[in-house]
Order: C-alpha cells, then sequence, then structure tokens
C-alpha cells in the first residue's frame, strides 16, 4: 500500500514537471517565431507640394510615380513607408489624423525625400 503510494506519487510529480516543461518551452519557441515575423510596409507616394500637405492623406497615391527631384532633399517625403494596416485610403486617413501626429513623424518614414519645388 505504500509503496503503490510512493509510485503514485513519483508518477505525479514527474507528470507535472513534464507538463510544465512543455508549456514553458512551447510558450518560448512560440514567441520567438512571432518576434520574428516581418511585415511589409504600405508604401504611398507623396504627391504633395509643401509642408503643409504632409498630413493630408488626399495628396498620397499608390499609382503615381515619384516626384523626379526624389531623392534630393530634405523638406517633403517622396514615398513612405507607412505601417502595415494603412492600405486604403481610409486606414492612411486614420493614420495620419491620429492625435499627436506630426509631419515628422511621416518623413522619418520616408527614407528618399525632395525639396519644395519653387
Amino acid at each position: 500500500m505504500v509503496r503503490n503510494l510512493i509510485n503514485i506519487k513519483n508518477i505525479a510529480i514527474v507528470a507535472v514537471f513534464t507538463l510544465v516543461a512543455f508549456f514553458g518551452f512551447n510558450s518560448f519557441t512560440n514567441n520567438k517565431g512571432e518576434a520574428n515575423a516581418k511585415t511589409a510596409p504600405v508604401q504611398w507616394i507623396f504627391t504633395g507640394e509643401s509642408e503643409g500637405d504632409i498630413l493630408d492623406f488626399t495628396k498620397y497615391s499608390k499609382t503615381e510615380d515619384p516626384h523626379e527631384d526624389c531623392g534630393t532633399g530634405t523638406e517633403l517625403p517622396c514615398v513612405v513607408n507607412f505601417p502595415e494596416g494603412t492600405d486604403e485610403p481610409g486606414d492612411l486617413e486614420n493614420y495620419l489624423t491620429e492625435e499627436g501626429r506630426i509631419a515628422d513623424d511621416v518623413l522619418a518614414l520616408s527614407p528618399d525625400k525632395r525639396d519644395v519645388t519653387p
């Protein structure tokens, strides 16, 4: 009887240890996969002509070519790599009008910039 209780206790300890080890290892491996997943930015072409246009979603296009001076300046964005979830004009409007958003936030998302055309 005592021997059976010791065997059951040992089996229970091993089972609990196995479950803890499994779930602990599983949680680490799942998080690594999600952390390494990359999302592609959503590219929009800035078509505006002034700094005041940067937060106006109607001044962006997905079909037009970048401005001919793209990559030659610092004042205006050219191609902007917006975050995932800004695929449609309404999504872009929501992003640009989010409270606290400023033009410099958008400029930071543009690898190539141009200057205001006189």
